[in-house]
């Protein structure tokens, strides 16, 4: 990636993401443009536009790792996800873009919008399925759903929203939200990471604070589990395909560490010092 015209303090820093099969990955920065690279290190593209928006870049890889979804704006454009070369066509959802995610199947693409909106789209012609909304009621500000998953089977949606600091799932045959946190922390207008246990029985959300959730979310919701007290900009990833393990970066990105996601442990974390030192750690005990 390029180096930004002029720093700023503001930059939630780089996104990186592999595709499905492990084989390509694409980083993007909001202020530093974007690039696809194989697992080996070669580079297939350099885009060097500006790309996204103030908190971040949406974009998603399709669930074969065939396409690449990047929206600027209110326009989502899609790629190749073989070489980065552009498909020559996109999708004008009328509003700006907060988050991007394909259903498991690949058919539908979700948008994510300002006022806790949610849109969902057809692959085959780029026409709106609908639209859904977040229970903002008992919110002071508007929301925006900043971060988007589908469960496992399709068939429900998780987003995290803005402002409000909330997680809401919708169950997509009914179009109704049946389950939402309430505020969760965080600070105002950050971003959050949201992801679903393989079995699509648990929801795992955070938030730049640092403030990490684990909810059962069916049959009924559950407790959350705050596992992380501190930190910024989190990102969550399985280590585990089986989901017994969940990967965080934390405390400002200078440490990354595994957590036990049953027992609400953290299994190891190792911290980079400010003078290059690494530390390691195994605590035991609930945060």
């Amino acid at each position: 990636m390029r180096e930004p015209e002029e720093p700023s303090w503001w930059t939630f820093g780089a996104f990186l993401q592999f595709d499905p099969t492990g084989e390509r990955l694409l980083v993007a920065g909001r202020d530093l443009g974007a690039s696809l690279w194989t697992k080996t290190g070669t580079c297939l593209r350099r885009w060097e536009e500006p790309l996204g928006h103030f908190f971040g870049v949406p974009f998603a890889w399709s669930p074969d790792g065939e396409t690449i979804a990047w929206a600027t704006g209110s326009e989502v454009r899609f790629f190749d996800g073989r070489d980065g070369r552009s498909r020559g066509t996109q999708l004008d959802c009328g509003d700006e873009v907060e988050d991007l995610a394909f259903r498991p199947d690949g058919a539908v693409l979700a948008t994510g919008h300002s006022e806790g909106r949610v849109r969902e789209w057809s692959r085959d012609d780029g026409g709106m399925l609908g639209e859904l909304a977040v229970d903002a009621s008992d919110m002071i500000f508007p929301v925006s759903a900043r971060c988007l998953a589908y469960a496992p089977d399709g068939r429900r949606l998780a987003c995290t929203t803005a402002a409000g600091m909330c997680a809401a799932v919708f169950d997509l045959e009914s179009r109704a939200q049946v389950w939402g946190s309430g505020h969760s922390g965080g600070r105002m207008g950050e971003p959050a990471a949201v992801l679903w246990s393989p079995d699509g029985r648990r929801l795992w959300y955070a938030f730049a604070s640092g403030v990490m959730a684990l909810h059962t979310v069916a049959p009924a919701p559950g407790a959350s589990m705050h596992v992380l007290a501190d930190g910024r900009a989190p990102s969550m990833s399985r280590p585990r395909a089986d989901g017994s393990a969940l990967g965080a970066t934390i405390l400002d990105g200078f440490a990354v560490a595994v957590l036990d996601p049953d027992a609400g442990t953290i299994r190891w974390i190792r911290v980079e010092s400010t003078d290059g030192g690494a530390v390691d750690q195994a605590p035991t005990g609930h945060f």
